[in-house]
Parts: C-alpha cells; structure tokens; sequence
C-alpha cells in the first residue's frame, strides 16, 4: 500500500553539454545559491559598491579567476544595468532580451560559468516538455513514462483514491 514516486518538478530548459573535464572543478567553485547571491549583490546595490568591489565579490561567489577583458566587460556592462536608479524598469529592449527578469550580474556571472563548464541552454526558462518519472508500489504503473508534471499530482489522487 506504499507509493515512491520519483520526478521532477518541471523540465530544466534544453541543457546541453559538451566535453569539459573540468566542469567539475568549475561548477564545484560556485560558493553559494543564486537565491543568496542575490542577497548579497542587492546589499552591495545599496551600498553603492564600487565596480572592481562587485566584481571581486563576483568573482569569489561563482570561483571566476583570470577573467579575460571581454569577461569583465560583460560584467561591467550587467554592473551599469544592475546599478541603475531608476525604479521603472528602462532597460533597452536588447538588455531585457538578455537578462529577462533575472539577476543582470548573476546573470552575467553565471553565462561565463555555463561557458568555461561547456555548459549551454537552448532556454532561459522552463519548457513544456514532458519529465520523466518513475514509481515503485501501489499505483506505479500510472507513473512509469514521460508525464507533463501538472498530470502528476492528479495521478497520485487519482491512485489515493481521492
């Protein structure tokens, strides 16, 4: 009378990747979540904090060394945008297409990250995609194939007879 149902909550956005033996060591350098990050680049915002002091914190959050002047530069441009005064969002149509409604800086930091990794999304959201999921016990076999993950909940109570 047991169900372990195994999935996810929904699809990751086209990840492909490409050989990389070091992707471990980068991705591993990453030192916090982006959620925290968030927390501590809003505090440097209202600080006023320098470029080259946002830049470092930067550079320590997500491990980014020997960054090359077009790095920086990317950095630098997401810094102008993030730094900004303006309460509405303003941002030119290019830079809203880049950074959507996320995080400029982690944003940036994070592209140069994907990229030293091999790391590459086809998305910068979520698709429709269906998600895999798996089951053991009671019910599995309403779980055992790709599911649109808003069908899930539905299946388990439907197999609880709720």
């Amino acid at each position: 009378d047991t169900l372990i149902v195994v999935t996810a909550d929904h699809e990751t956005g086209g990840l492909s990747l490409n050989k990389n033996e070091k992707m471990p060591e980068i991705v591993n350098a990453q030192q916090c979540s982006k959620g925290k990050m968030l927390k501590i680049v809003s505090a440097m915002k209202k600080e006023k904090a320098s470029f080259e002091t946002v830049l470092v914190k930067m550079g320590e959050l997500f491990g980014l060394k020997d960054l090359t002047d077009a790095e920086k530069e990317s950095i630098k441009k997401a810094y102008d945008v993030f730094m900004g005064n303006n309460a509405a969002d303003t941002r030119p149509e290019e830079i809203k297409k880049m950074y959507g409604g996320k995080n400029p800086l982690i944003q940036a930091c994070s592209d140069i990250a994907d990229s030293r990794a091999g790391v590459k999304w086809s998305t910068g959201g979520h698709s429709n995609a269906k998600v895999r999921s798996t089951a053991i016990g009671a019910g599995s076999e309403n779980f055992n194939h790709d599911m649109d993950n808003t069908d899930i909940p539905k299946t388990v109570r439907k197999v609880m007879g709720l």
